[in-house]
């Protein structure tokens, strides 16, 4: 692997920092994958036993990296999170936060109850 190569798969997209601080600001267990290289996501996020693959994009038009498109292809996880600002990570921390905790609360009520 020559330095050029290293430093790219390095590189963070500059919103990168904010995106997984307002997750974490909402209760997300962040982990930066980032220098993983080989296409793999930006950030690993868990909420109460579920974990998401995060994408973090500067732009809306910023384009994926042959790698990373390969890796989405071959991914047979849950759909990867593309998150571009703060704002889209609040919102995608809202919505997630609520849809969990209404499946906590169903999973919670023995079946044949509800």
């Amino acid at each position: 692997m020559n330095h050029a190569s290293f430093s790219r798969k390095h590189k963070r997209d500059a919103t990168h920092g904010e995106v997984a601080k307002t997750l974490e600001a909402f209760g997300f267990s962040v982990r930066d994958l980032s220098a993983s290289g080989r296409g793999m996501s930006d950030l690993l996020v868990g909420l109460w036993n579920v974990t998401d693959l995060v994408e973090v994009k500067s732009t809306a038009d910023a384009t994926y990296t042959p790698a990373q498109i390969e890796f989405r292809k071959g991914w047979r996880g849950s759909p990867i999170v593309r998150l571009e600002n703060r704002a889209q990570a609040e919102e995608w921390a809202r919505r997630t936060r609520a849809a969990r905790s209404r499946e906590s609360v169903r999973a919670a009520i023995p079946s044949g109850v509800a």
